[in-house]
């Protein structure tokens, strides 16, 4: 009787592991898209940040109106060349041009937390993107003047033609 406790006990165990593993396993985050450079402002090149504005930040010391610039823009950069295009600052990061791409994604921001990955749809040639930025502990105001933030993300497949990429608290 005491060897059968023992063995079920065991077997118990076994299951409690395989299904901590497998959690683990399917619980992972999609690897169809990761974040590089969650505030790359300082690397792009000043006539691309200028030329390139987006609403609600501020420039100069003056807020941008809502309506002279869009809420946001997404650019989508196959080659080496369109990249060092609009970053002036040489990364450290090696990109296959031939089999991922590179999406910079910028927007006003109000604060300096790290921005993630929420949510990422694919389909055959579309994808769409989910940011959110990181909880600040409770009752921390991190809070900060209206910017210009980009955020660059790989995707691994270069195949995309439709890319919607949004952020959100």
């Amino acid at each position: 009787m005491k060897r059968n406790k023992v063995v079920a006990l065991c077997i118990s165990v076994a299951l409690l592991i395989a299904g901590a593993v497998l959690i683990c396993v399917f619980s992972q985050t999609d690897k169809s898209a990761r974040i590089l450079n969650d505030d790359a402002a300082d690397s792009v090149s000043r006539d691309f940040y200028d030329n390139n504005r987006v609403s609600g930040a501020y420039y100069d010391g003056t807020a941008s109106v809502d309506s002279e610039y869009p809420s946001s823009r997404t650019f989508l950069i196959g080659s080496a060349e369109e990249y060092e295009e609009i970053f002036s600052q040489a990364t450290d990061q090696a990109i296959d041009f031939q089999s991922s791409a590179i999406v910079v994604y910028t927007f006003a921001d109000i604060c300096k937390r790290e921005v993630r990955i929420k949510k990422i749809s694919t389909s055959e040639d579309s994808i769409t993107i989910v940011l959110t930025h990181k909880k600040a502990p409770s009752g921390v105001g991190d809070a900060c003047i209206p910017y210009q933030r980009y955020v660059v993300i790989e995707l691994s497949e270069n195949n995309y033609t439709e890319i919607s990429i949004s952020a959100e608290d």
